[in-house]
């Protein structure tokens, strides 16, 4: 019997739990108590199982696995280890082998870098007293065990990096007290509010304010000054009230023009355009133009009720310069028709008549019908009436610039001479009178 039992700190969890059951045996033995005594020597092996199990410790030892066909993983099913402690060696066929080999997974999981043939024998052993990464009080990587993540901190240190995802922080621990999902809340400087009322900022569209160094902001209703100035701010009407006293040496430019604030300006230089949805109104009185324009270019949609002081019921006179071309559709005169001079231009669009006599402008062969005068525009042939009664009359004007237009009588004479009548006079003028007779003498110049 062995008297005394010698155990080191430094020993394995075995060493102590095997030096214990010798010092129950020998116990026992001395007492003649050994059978009565195994029940303390389990007892005591249990109380040093609690042990291990509640600091987080496993007892060492090597389990052995004989692996398939190309099995690089292989799960610890009666030990587990540390991952990076050193505390795991490897063989395979007695053979050691080295990290880079295999990687150390987790706590009960290693993983080969190279299947390994089949009915090799793979060891693993496990230095005693390592502590059990699965144990409540440890970490594993980066997750805390379930004890601490549902644990009370009350002391942390610097917090580097990552996300907040708990509950809203309260206001006595430096957070706001609101859940602010989807807001952004940016400070450049420090934000201290003072006094027992609550602040509230209503924004409704994009802000950009710039607040005074010191001072108090004014309300509506109310007043702020500028200087020694009051100025008002009258609340629902949207309107600041801004004394003149207060715009002194101030001024804004219109055009070309600059306009001192809290003064009258009677005129305005410089401005390009000036539009206006409304009426433009001038009260100037009779005797002076109420604007002057230097452009001659016609303005469009300009409608005018007098031209010169008279109405177009009431016109004046027309061309009392050099006059231009007439053109008109009907021409109606009430009293004599008077022209100085010779028609050089006449243009129709029809048929004219004055005093009772027709007028066509005719610019190709045309067969006259008695009672129209006909206003050659161009050289052509021009045929008179082929069965004219007695006294039928058809004027005929040369308009042509040419002298090469033709008059056939057909049947008939002209000033008892039979054939065609050229008229060889520029702008001839003449009517023409049947006799009666066809031949003695026809036709006759009246």
């Amino acid at each position: 019997m062995t008297d005394f039992v010698t155990v080191q700190r430094t020993d394995t969890f075995d060493t102590w739990r095997a030096q214990t059951n010798v010092l129950g045996t020998n116990v026992g033995a001395m007492s003649g108590l050994s059978g009565a005594f195994s029940g303390h020597n389990s007892n005591l092996v249990t109380a040093m199982n609690y042990l291990q199990t509640s600091a987080g410790v496993s007892a060492g030892g090597i389990e052995q696995q004989t692996a398939s066909s190309s099995q690089t993983v292989f799960t610890l099913t009666t030990l587990s280890y540390s991952v990076g402690t050193g505390s795991l060696k490897v063989y395979i066929d007695g053979i050691r082998q080295f990290p880079g080999t295999y990687t150390e997974t987790n706590s009960t999981t290693v993983t080969f870098s190279a299947g390994l043939s089949a009915a090799s024998v793979a060891a693993f052993e496990v230095a005693g007293l390592q502590p059990m990464e699965f144990n409540a009080n440890a970490l594993s990587g980066a997750t805390l065990a379930s004890s601490v993540v549902t644990s009370s901190l009350t002391t942390v240190g610097t917090i580097g990096t990552g996300v907040w995802q708990g509950s809203v922080v309260a206001g006595q621990y430096g957070g706001t007290g609101v859940a602010n999902t989807g807001k952004t809340i940016t400070l450049g400087g420090n934000l201290t509010t003072s006094g027992a009322f609550a602040t509230t900022l209503t924004i409704t569209a994009a802000t950009n304010v710039t607040l005074p160094t010191s001072g108090t902001l004014a309300t509506t209703g109310q007043q702020f000054y500028i200087g020694t100035t009051a100025i008002a701010i009258n609340q629902g009407s949207g309107t600041v009230t801004l004394p003149n006293a207060a715009l002194t040496n101030s001024s804004v430019t219109i055009g070309s023009t600059a306009v001192s604030l809290g003064s009258t300006v009677t005129a305005f230089s410089g401005l390009t355009t000036l539009r206006m949805s409304g009426q433009l109104t001038s009260t100037l009185a009779t005797g002076t133009a109420p604007f002057v324009v230097a452009s001659t270019t016609n303005v469009a949609n300009l409608n005018a009720s007098s031209l010169k002081g008279a109405t177009f019921a009431s016109p004046g006179a027309i061309g009392s310069g050099t006059p231009g071309t007439g053109r008109f559709t009907t021409l109606t005169a009430t009293a004599t028709a008077a022209a100085s001079g010779t028609f050089t231009t006449l243009t129709a669009t029809g048929t004219s008549t004055i005093e009772g006599y027709t007028t066509r402008i005719i610019s190709t062969a045309t067969t006259a019908t008695a009672g129209t005068t006909y206003v050659a525009k161009a050289s052509l042939a021009f045929t008179l009436p082929a069965s004219p009664a007695a006294g039928d009359v058809v004027g005929f004007v040369n308009a042509s610039a040419t002298t090469t237009c033709t008059i056939n009588p057909g049947s008939n004479y002209i000033m008892g001479v039979s054939g065609t009548m050229t008229v060889d006079s520029l702008n001839a003028n003449f009517n023409l009178q049947y006799s009666g007779n066809s031949t003695a003498p026809g036709w006759v110049f009246i």
